[in-house]
């Protein structure tokens, strides 16, 4: 995997043990407030700048074996959550998700990712009707694409057209605790509709 990366030579880097530490340590600092864009935007400025090549080196390392997809847990404080997720080519893709009540940042690092953005034109009917019509808008971000994340907010990330390693950083707040997630139907009225299919929290 290594080869697919754009990386520091590992003498350069920290261990990737010390870089999970550091994150911990720049999260608790950045994120005070919690539930504030401006600091998701603050925390993701310093954890990535001059600093991607040695968080890609820490994911191969810490993701284990290649067949495995790669994704390690950066932080975890009281009011954020901080992961790096590895993107293989043709082969990784999120559900249709939302975030419940976290606000969340993105940053591409390395490669492109697509994403689709689902979009009711009334949230409250939305959720209501579990499920309804929506919009769908699908865009690629390449590397140093970032990304504000308001709530609600339902989307994918897949890989499933790229042919190269691409990795993001994700940090939520508050910490990401639930997530709903949904199937896509289509309709004999061309309409793209979405109904909710599981319902992921941290803490039943």
């Amino acid at each position: 995997m290594e080869s697919m990366i754009a990386i520091r030579s590992a003498a350069s880097c920290p261990a990737p043990a010390d870089i999970r530490m550091e994150a911990e340590e720049i999260t608790r600092r950045v994120i005070t407030k919690g539930n504030d864009p401006e600091e998701i935007q603050a925390l993701i400025h310093e954890l990535t700048t001059g600093k991607t090549g040695c968080l890609n080196r820490a994911l191969t390392v810490l993701a284990g074996k290649e067949d495995n997809r790669p994704m390690i847990s950066l932080a975890e404080t009281e009011k954020a959550s901080v992961w790096l997720l590895g993107w293989r080519p043709s082969k990784d893709a999120t559900d249709i998700h939302d975030h419940g009540e976290s606000l969340a940042g993105i940053k591409v690092l390395e490669g492109t990712v697509e994403e689709v953005v689902f979009t009711p034109p009334d949230w409250t009917r939305f959720y209501k009707m579990d499920g309804g019509e929506t919009e769908r808008m699908t865009r690629l971000l390449s590397a140093g694409t970032l990304l504000d994340v308001p709530k609600p907010y339902v989307h994918i990330f897949d890989s499933w057209k790229q042919v190269d390693f691409a990795s993001s950083l994700h940090v939520y707040s508050p910490p990401l605790a639930e997530m709903r997630l949904y199937r896509e139907e289509y309709r004999e009225d061309d309409a793209t509709g979405l109904r909710l299919s599981n319902h992921w929290k941290a803490n039943p």
